[in-house]
C-alpha cells in the first residue's frame, strides 16, 4: 500500500497591519492566469460585480439573476451570452474557518510565527460547495448552452485553496517516477472527481485566488466540445486548464479507467501498465507554511501602502509557462 507523501514549503513575511502574500512552489504542469477584478473583492456583491464588470468587458452580454419569490428556491448569480450562445454561472466563495484565521492573527500580532499544516488535494468542504453550485444550476439552467461554477478562494491562503478547488474538480494526485528519470508529474481523475460527479450539470470551472483566474474544462460534460470551443474559452486564453490537451502534450498522467478511486494501488498499477513505466509511486501533497510579521519601515511615510514580498507567489504570475 502506498502511503508516501510529499512536502510543499512557503515561508509567508509580512506587515502585522497588512495581508501577507506568499512565495509557494508550484507542482507541475502550469497554466498561465488572467489578471481578473480587484483583489479587494471579498464579500459575494463585490465578486459578482467584479465578474459582471470582466464579462462585460470582454464583450459578453451579462445580467444578474433575480432571486426567485418561491421559499427556499436557490438560482444562479449571473446569465451571460454571446453571439446567441448563453451561460449560467453560480458564484461559491472558499473561506478559512473564521476562529482559525482571528488566532493566527492574534499569534502575529504578538510577534509569534505561525505554522500552517494542509492538504493540497480535495477535500471534503470543497466538494460540498460545488455540490451545492451543481444543484443551484439544475434547477435553472435547463436553456442554458454552457453551465458554470465559479470558485473564488478567500481566507488564510487563497493560493492553497485554489490548489484544493482545482484538485477537488480532477481528482489529482502527484505521481513520481523512480526510475533515472526521476520524473514528476500529476495524474488528473485518480482520485474521486466532482467534474465526474457533476458531469450532466457542470460544463467548466473558474478557479480564482487574490486577482488571477484559470479556467477548467469538464471533458466529462456531454457539452465538452460545446465548452472547450465557446467564447468564454477563447477569453481565457492559455489560462486554460484542459486535461484531454495536456496528455497529449505529454505533461500530465490521466487515469482514465473505470476502477475505485479509494483502491489507489489498482490505479497506480493502470498506470504503469498505460504508459509503460515499471517504476511510478504515487505521492499524497501537503502544504506546510511558517507565517511572520515583521515591521514595515515603509509604513510610517505611507501608511496605506500594502506590503509585498517579493517576488510575489510565482504560480500566480500572468506570464507563467507549463
Amino acid at each position: 500500500m502506498t502511503d508516501t507523501q510529499g512536502i510543499l514549503i512557503e515561508v509567508k513575511i509580512g506587515s502585522p497591519n497588512n495581508r501577507i502574500e506568499s512565495d509557494e512552489v508550484w507542482r507541475t504542469p502550469r497554466a498561465s492566469c488572467v489578471t481578473l477584478g480587484n483583489e479587494t473583492m471579498t464579500d459575494d456583491s463585490q465578486i459578482k460585480l467584479g465578474v459582471l464588470q470582466y464579462l462585460r468587458a470582454h464583450g459578453l452580454r451579462a445580467d444578474e439573476i433575480p432571486e426567485s419569490d418561491v421559499q427556499g428556491e436557490q438560482r444562479p448569480d449571473i446569465e451571460a451570452s454571446y453571439q446567441g450562445q448563453c451561460y449560467v454561472i453560480e458564484l461559491k466563495r472558499k473561506l478559512s474557518e473564521a476562529e482559525m484565521i482571528a488566532s493566527y492573527q492574534s499569534r502575529l500580532s504578538a510577534g509569534q510565527v505561525v505554522s500552517h499544516r494542509e492538504t493540497t488535494e480535495r477535500t471534503n468542504t470543497i466538494s460540498g460547495v460545488v455540490a451545492e453550485a451543481a444543484e443551484q444550476l439544475t434547477a435553472y439552467c435547463d436553456n442554458a448552452d454552457i453551465r458554470i461554477v465559479w470558485l473564488d478562494g478567500q481566507g488564510w491562503d487563497p493560493s492553497l485553496q485554489m490548489l484544493q478547488i482545482k484538485a477537488s474538480l480532477f481528482g489529482t494526485r502527484q505521481i513520481i517516477d523512480l526510475s533515472k528519470t526521476k520524473d514528476s508529474r500529476e495524474c488528473f481523475y485518480f482520485g474521486f472527481s466532482d467534474f465526474f460527479r457533476h458531469r450532466d450539470t457542470i460544463d467548466l470551472a473558474v478557479v480564482r485566488a487574490h486577482d488571477q483566474a484559470q479556467l477548467c474544462v469538464n471533458n466529462f460534460s456531454p457539452r465538452y466540445q460545446i465548452a472547450k470551443s465557446s467564447y468564454l474559452r477563447e477569453v481565457f486564453g492559455s489560462a486554460v486548464v484542459d486535461p484531454l490537451e495536456w496528455e497529449k502534450e505529454g505533461s500530465i498522467y490521466l487515469a482514465d479507467c473505470d476502477l475505485d478511486r479509494r483502491d489507489t494501488d489498482a490505479i497506480v498499477e493502470y498506470l504503469k501498465d498505460k504508459y509503460q513505466k515499471p517504476d511510478l509511486i504515487d505521492m499524497e501533497m501537503k502544504s506546510i507554511s511558517a507565517t511572520m510579521a515583521v515591521p514595515d519601515s515603509r509604513e510610517a511615510q505611507q501608511p496605506s501602502a500594502p506590503y509585498r514580498s517579493q517576488p510575489r507567489d510565482a504560480r500566480l504570475q500572468t506570464n507563467g509557462e507549463r
